[in-house]
């Protein structure tokens, strides 16, 4: 039975394997290029990051609960985090449009 979708997990080795480009190619000859989505691999690292960084903060909080006065600190932390955070969702950005323009030409 062939597939009506496509899920593409994208990394810059995905376009060098003669395998894949020919799973491509075909799939984008029966179907319209609206029925593949295309997911970068590093957007694995995000979820990745985002529970390191939830496990490091729930770990300080235990750790901070002895002393009286933790909000300061864990503001820090949030903000810390949010930076972080925002400095990956740009970089995920940045390579969500190369891929769509890789994909487009």
């Amino acid at each position: 039975a062939a597939s009506d979708r496509m899920l593409v997990l994208y990394s810059d080795l995905y376009l060098i394997r003669l395998w894949t480009v020919y799973e491509l190619a075909f799939f984008l000859s029966r179907h319209d290029i609206s029925r593949m989505t295309v997911v970068p691999v590093y957007h694995a690292v995000f979820v990745i990051m985002f529970f390191i960084f939830i496990t490091m903060s729930n770990t300080l909080e235990a750790l901070l609960e002895q002393w009286g006065d933790k909000t300061v600190v864990m503001g820090v932390v949030a903000l810390t985090i949010s930076f972080i955070a925002s400095l990956v969702a740009r970089q995920w950005h940045r390579e969500r449009v190369a891929i769509d323009v890789r994909l487009s030409n």
